[in-house]
């Protein structure tokens, strides 16, 4: 059995091939949350400094930044007046999250 043809058969699992359209969908919606909020904050500096939007501008620049932000990722977050290792705080937030208070449940009112 040949590399293709093992691949292909990888990919004829119809649990694995959904996954994995799911998966690059998740990471498409990802990227374009990412673009359009640095085109955002982009056009709106330009708009606080008073310069025209110029949006095919903006459009190469958000997507300059967007890769930027994506390969050269920093390695310390400032976070609370203090440096975090980038991997420590990621994997502390869903803990975090998970401990905050629930509001306790409503009681029927008669």
């Amino acid at each position: 059995m040949s590399a293709i043809s093992s691949g292909n058969a990888v990919l004829s699992n119809p649990v694995l091939r959904a996954f994995l359209r799911r998966l690059g969908t998740s990471l498409a919606i990802l990227l374009v949350i990412a673009f359009l909020t640095l085109f955002g904050l982009i056009v709106g500096e330009r708009g606080k400094a008073g310069l025209p939007a110029q949006p095919l501008d903006a459009t190469v620049e958000a997507l300059r930044r967007t890769l930027d932000y994506l390969v050269n990722h920093p390695i310390h977050y400032y976070l609370h007046r203090q440096d975090l290792p980038a991997p420590g705080l990621v994997l502390t937030l869903p803990f975090l999250v998970s401990s905050w208070p629930r509001p306790a449940p409503r009681k029927p009112t008669a």
